[in-house]
């Protein structure tokens, strides 16, 4: 869930499908969400609105640092430093596809 959904879920505009795809390939590089696991549901929002994501690296050495800038950029909390959109992301990726 990217910080502008906690704040108005109905306000949302596209770049947060870029941000759950980016969540979503996050999880699928590394197993883990993007956040510590919360204890509670005050603390994921807490996470989500404040933190950054552990860095993607952190959790699976070896990726190449393009693909992590690629992924951290659409995971970032204000929408308009993500992406200009979800092409520009899926072209940020391509480098990287298999």
């Amino acid at each position: 869930m990217p910080p502008e959904q906690v704040y108005d879920m109905r306000a949302v505009k596209p770049s947060a499908d870029q941000y759950a795809a980016a969540a979503s390939l996050y999880w699928f590089l590394t197993g883990q969400n993007i956040y510590p696991k919360a204890k509670s549901i005050t603390e994921l929002f807490k996470q989500i609105l404040e933190s950054e994501p552990v860095p993607l690296r952190a959790r699976r050495t070896g990726l190449p640092a393009g693909l992590e800038d690629a992924i951290h950029v659409a995971l970032s909390r204000e929408p308009n430093a993500r992406h200009r959109d979800v092409r520009a992301f899926a072209d940020a990726l391509k480098p990287f596809a298999g």
